[in-house]
């Protein structure tokens, strides 16, 4: 059986990583948000940008002024795919570095479990011992008084 030493060391040893791990998973939960809030952005002039044909339609455009439009809006919307697939990059990370983090928190509190019922084993050993020491104890004062010694 481990030591506590040992366990102790262990659970030091997967905290720092976990802190390094929860430092990462900040970073990139920071990152996500920026993408995201990137992309309800672009998802915004999209919509605006619609709205805008849909009021210049009403008041009577030009082909060219429409196909210029369409292929503006044709860009508008590869930038909000390509937002989509990195916001979707973003929380495939994310998550993973989470997972990876909670792994190794799950390690640490083993070990930390494991330590505790180690200690709490030896403290019960020792009990039992100290109880035993003091029922001989009383049994040889008992028989000494009982003889007469």
């Amino acid at each position: 059986m481990p030591e506590p030493k040992q366990l102790t060391f262990l659970e030091n040893l997967a905290a720092e990583k976990a802190d390094v791990q929860a430092v990462q998973l900040a970073k990139a939960r920071q990152a996500l948000n920026a993408a995201e809030a990137q992309l309800v952005q672009l998802q915004r002039y999209e919509s605006g940008y619609n709205q805008q044909l849909g009021d210049k339609l009403e008041r009577a455009m030009t082909i060219d002024a429409l196909r210029g439009h369409h292929r503006f809006m044709q860009n508008v919307a590869n930038a909000v795919r390509a937002q989509e697939l990195e916001v979707a990059r973003r929380r495939a990370y994310a998550d993973a570095i989470e997972r990876v983090w909670q792994e190794t928190e799950r390690r640490r509190q083993g070990f930390r479990v494991m330590s505790n019922k180690i200690v709490e084993s030896e403290r019960l050993a020792e009990a039992r011992r100290q109880q035993k020491n003091n029922d001989e104890f009383s049994a040889r004062k008992l028989l000494q008084t009982n003889l007469g010694f």
